[in-house]
């Protein structure tokens, strides 16, 4: 296993640990991930041409070559609760500028930002982009182009 796909299983297992321990915060009715992102919009950001949205269970994935994926999702009240107060080794740090309330959560070289905006919460995830400063800022772009959808 490469240190890439180790990091992401570390990441993965975390995230499923401190979900497994939570309580409901929010109910909300999911958009449609695929219509709040266009393929224009993950290109321009990440600067990598991708392929049209891919629908799979509440998620919302493009992908591109070089490789790279980003995901939306709208998490379920226990999930969202899970994702704000993760466990460690997953460290938070807070973002600003996006949404009501949004945040960094990064494992190693992987980072996701959640965001919530009123009553809607709402994650984004870059796979592929080395550099976590990259991605924080690919994330956060995305993240405002869903705000200007809601």
């Amino acid at each position: 296993m490469n240190s890439n796909r180790g990091g992401l299983c570390i990441y993965i297992i975390a995230c499923t640990f401190a979900l497994c321990s939570t309580q409901s915060v929010f109910a909300q009715t999911s958009p449609e991930p695929c219509k709040m992102l266009t393929q224009a919009e993950v290109s321009a950001a990440t600067g990598v041409s991708v392929g049209a949205g891919q629908s799979l269970g509440g998620t919302c994935s493009w992908s591109g070559t070089p490789k790279v994926i980003v995901s939306l999702w709208y998490p379920g009240p226990a999930l969202w609760a899970g994702i704000q107060h993760p466990n460690p080794p997953v460290s938070q740090t807070p973002a600003s500028g996006v949404g009501d309330a949004a945040f960094y959560n990064t494992l190693g070289a992987y980072t996701s930002l959640g965001v919530q905006k009123g009553s809607t919460v709402f994650v984004v995830k870059i796979y592929g982009i080395a550099d976590p400063s990259k991605q924080m800022a690919i994330e956060k772009a995305l993240a405002a182009n869903v705000i200007a959808k809601m």
